[in-house]
């Protein structure tokens, strides 16, 4: 749920978390359920060291959700990755670091124009 998701109880706001209960509540809980049913099945393993674009992955360091360690071995897998590992931080990154996620996402999208 939501408190487990953030490592920074601060971000943890009534708004935010009406936010996303909110935006949780727009998935159908079959696909929710699916989604956690698929999550160890092993479909994507074979496959992520065929993916040819570049991709970025803002972890949190202290993700209880998805710990870090799942997060360093997508790193290794991909072969165009960058990890980048917020400090103080949860699963969702976006709410709790927000300036820093952001500033990680424009300078990988900085890097990616020609």
């Amino acid at each position: 749920g939501f408190p487990f998701s953030v490592y920074n109880r601060d971000a943890a706001t009534t708004d935010v978390f009406n936010h996303f209960f909110f935006f949780n509540n727009q998935i159908p809980a079959s696909t929710l359920n699916r989604l956690v049913e698929d999550n160890d099945s092993g479909v994507l393993a074979p496959v992520l060291d065929q993916v040819r674009q570049p991709a970025l992955l803002v972890w949190g360091a202290q993700d209880r959700v998805i710990p870090l360690a799942q997060g360093e071995e997508l790193d290794r897998i991909l072969p165009d990755s960058r990890l980048v590992v917020l400090e103080d931080c949860g699963h969702l990154t976006f709410l709790e670091k927000p300036e820093e996620t952001l500033a990680a996402v424009r300078d990988f999208l900085d890097e990616a124009e020609p």
